[in-house]
Parts: C-alpha cells; structure tokens; sequence
C-alpha cells in the first residue's frame, strides 16, 4: 500500500465518521425541537383552557348585572315606594361623599316640628351653623 492510499482511505473514514456524527446530530436536535413544540402547544392549550374558563366567568357576571339593572329599573319605575328608598340611598351617599356625619351633620327619618306645632317627618335634616337645617 502506497502513502497515498493510506491518506485516502483514513479521509473516507474521517468523512464517513463525520457525515455519521451530523446526521446522528442531527436527529437529536429535531428529537428535541419536537419536545419543544409539544412543551409549547401543552401551555398554549392550558392558556386557551383558562381563557375560555374566565370568559364564561365574566359572560355571567355580565348577565347578572344586566339582570339586576333591569330589577332596579322596574324597582324604580313601577314602585313609589322603591323609588323614594333609592333616592334616600342616593342622597345619604352624596352626604357621606361630601365628609358629612350620619346623626352629627345630618339624620334621615328625623322628626321635627314647624312654628305652628305641626310635627313633620323629612327623609333627610342637614344641620347647619346658628341652629339652621335643610329639610329634603
């Protein structure tokens, strides 16, 4: 055997060695480029799951709102007497919205009397200064 031949036949097998390396290489990196993929479809579907899950949640609370607004419409619509609670609510909570005191700046359901001895029963007193109120 001539030097030659010896070189070319360790260059076949250093080629063939590393045409086995690239291609074993290869397959380990497509192997873990597949589990990749799954690991990153797993958490798309387990996002996809929660959103739909949340979505569902905030339909129904959508539903019940629109449930109870319409209740306070026709609570407020059909019933005198519902109405005038509601505005008692509302006026209380624009008192308190305002840094006023139930029983020190203002009372609801306070009964009084005018100048003439007639009891009289407001649904709010506001005490002012110099013993002056405001009867709503």
């Amino acid at each position: 055997m001539t030097f030659e031949l010896i070189v070319i036949i360790l260059l076949v097998l250093i080629f063939t060695a590393l045409l086995f390396l690239l291609i074993r290489s290869s397959k380990k990196n497509q192997v873990q480029g597949n589990q990749d993929i799954e690991k990153i479809e797993k958490q798309l579907n387990s996002l996809l799951h929660k959103t739909i899950e949340q979505s569902g949640y905030v339909n129904s609370k959508i539903d019940e709102i629109g449930d109870l607004t319409k209740k306070m419409t026709n609570a407020m619509t059909s019933n005198i007497s519902d109405m005038g609670q509601m505005g008692e609510v509302i006026l209380e909570n624009i008192l308190q919205d305002c840094g006023m005191t139930k029983n020190r700046d203002y009372k609801t359901q306070y009964t009084d009397y005018n100048e003439d001895g007639q009891q009289f029963r407001p649904d709010v007193v506001v005490f002012l200064p110099e013993n002056r109120n405001i009867n709503f």
